[in-house]
């Protein structure tokens, strides 16, 4: 009976022997396998995250861009008729020879011009002028509507009107205005 005693047992401990390996094994294998990969793993997912910020911060830029770029269109739109103007051989002295032609065609008279000193920018000058005369509101209005209507782009700075005398229709008129030469000497 002793003998049949000890048989059951053997299995017993051969299980047990079965439970500790394999939990061994769990172990090292979690340990050295499972956790290591996942930790991998991670670090790539936040290497993804990190991508995927720059992926979108890069899309947010190029919005950006092709909004500068379109506003630069527009702008060498506006510009384009500037340049085809200025691209004419037309020195500073024949825009105030139109100038003064335009105001005497408009009916001013007693017209004075006197060009003003140079404003350099970045590639044109302003060359202002001021322009005195004196004449009816119509013939003024008249005036500055044909200053508008010559080939180049004039910017009035500023304008003061005022009666000659009270209960007279003509005024005098003192108007600064410019236009812009290229370095090369081509208006616009």
């Amino acid at each position: 009976m002793a003998e049949s005693a000890k048989a059951p047992k053997k299995p017993q401990t051969a299980k047990w022997k079965y439970v500790v390996l394999l939990g061994s094994v769990a172990v090292a294998y979690a340990a050295f396998v499972y956790l290591p990969r996942q930790q991998h793993i991670s670090a790539l997912r936040d290497e993804i995250n990190l991508m995927q910020t720059t992926i979108d911060s890069e899309a947010a830029l190029d919005a950006q861009l092709k909004a500068v770029g379109e506003e630069v269109d527009q702008v060498e739109e506006f510009l384009a008729p500037w340049h085809a103007v200025s691209e004419k051989d037309i020195d500073a002295g024949r825009v105030y020879h139109l100038l003064t032609a335009q105001a005497r065609a408009a009916g001013a008279e007693k017209l004075s011009l006197v060009p003003m000193p140079e404003q350099r920018h970045a590639s044109l000058v302003a060359q202002p002028v001021q322009i005195g005369c004196q004449a009816k509101f119509a013939q003024i209005h008249e005036m500055l509507k044909r200053f508008e209507e010559l080939p180049y782009v004039l910017w009035v700075r500023s304008i003061e009107l005022s009666p000659l005398a009270p209960n007279e229709d003509t005024l005098q008129c003192e108007l600064t205005l410019e236009f812009f030469v290229d370095f090369d000497g081509k208006s616009g």
